[in-house]
């Protein structure tokens, strides 16, 4: 058992069936080497390395078409099929069926429950909390009026859309009574910048630092999939070195006797520029540290992270998220 697990959220990022000509391919990567199996991730199966288990887990959960982040985070954060309950993967932030899920019941929540800390990492800035509680003052509005939910801000918050949505990870904090951290807890070092910063293994210091104060430690990492989408593979490569010195400094931080190194993505894209789209690839989770080795092989969808979570901290119960998600169609 784990008395710390840190879970790094890395988007669009699938394991490639051959390595070759992937950008996952490059020897400025070591840690994705490790996390890899010694090697660089590619395949279909599990593959054990010297550190690391690379597990290519399945994203598209029974449902036809390419997985989702809408969706594939969803199942990350509750353990439900959302693509199934919706009957379709859905792109980019979550809708207000998917919302209902990740209210009702989440990892973070059943974490605090049991009486577990849990601490996002991310730093956001001072406007975000503020442009949330617009956009939930909207959602909880509309519900009480059982009327159809149109989360577009009327006027906009400035420098968003008015059709932007929070992220699943927003939701789900939310639910559980967590406040995003802001420029006061970066400044502390108490926080890490979505986009690692101008120094990532100082990024990586941090998480590993913040993680043992900690049971659960969530840091999530979307600059990938923007790469994949852009099709830039100057930038997919300056995006995964990046991510590649942070996740090294973590795993050199950590101590790892105790802590377990959770990686996940939720579907491929980075991997292969050849188009704007996301992959059918499976997604990548990658494990190092505490309790990988009995862990691993429960882990086979996306929809077994949050479970894997809650075995590594000792935390087991019924999921009423299951008998109640019908209701969220």
């Amino acid at each position: 058992m784990a008395a710390h697990v840190i879970l790094v959220f890395v988007d669009g990022v699938g394991v490639p069936p051959e390595a070759r000509g992937s950008p996952l391919d490059d020897p400025g990567l070591p840690t994705w080497r490790l996390l890899g199996g010694d090697a660089p991730p590619a395949g279909r199966e599990p593959r054990e390395g010297t550190l690391a288990t690379l597990l290519p887990v399945d994203a598209g959960l029974g449902v036809p078409g390419l997985p989702q982040s809408a969706t594939g985070q969803t199942a990350i954060l509750t353990g439900v099929n959302a693509a199934a309950r919706l009957g379709r993967h859905r792109s980019g932030q979550p809708t207000p069926s998917l919302i209902r899920l990740l209210r009702a019941d989440n990892l973070f929540l059943r974490l605090r429950a049991a009486g577990r800390s849990v601490a996002l990492a991310n730093a956001h800035g001072a406007d975000f909390q503020p442009w949330f509680e617009r956009v939930r003052a909207l959602w909880l509005a509309q519900e009480a009026e059982h009327r159809r939910v149109d989360l577009r801000l009327r006027p906009p918050a400035p420098g968003r859309p008015a059709w932007l949505r929070p992220p699943a990870s927003a939701w789900a904090a939310d639910a559980a009574g967590l406040r995003p951290r802001g420029p006061e807890e970066l400044a502390a070092g108490l926080a890490v910048r979505h986009d690692l910063g101008p120094d990532p293994a100082e990024s990586g210091r941090r998480l590993a630092r913040l993680a043992r104060l900690h049971a659960l430690t969530f840091f999530e990492y979307w600059l990938t999939d923007q790469a994949g989408h852009l099709q830039e593979a100057r930038l997919a490569r300056e995006r995964l070195r990046a991510l590649d010195t942070f996740l090294g400094r973590v795993l050199e931080e950590a101590d790892l006797s105790d802590t377990l190194l959770l990686v996940v993505s939720d579907h491929g894209n980075v991997e292969d520029l050849g188009s704007r789209r996301h992959t059918g690839n499976p997604a990548l989770v990658a494990l190092a540290g505490a309790d990988r080795a009995r862990l691993a092989p429960r882990l086979r969808s996306l929809t077994d992270v949050a479970g894997a979570v809650e075995e590594a901290l000792g935390v087991s119960g019924p999921r009423p998220i299951v008998a109640r998600a019908a209701a969220c169609r």
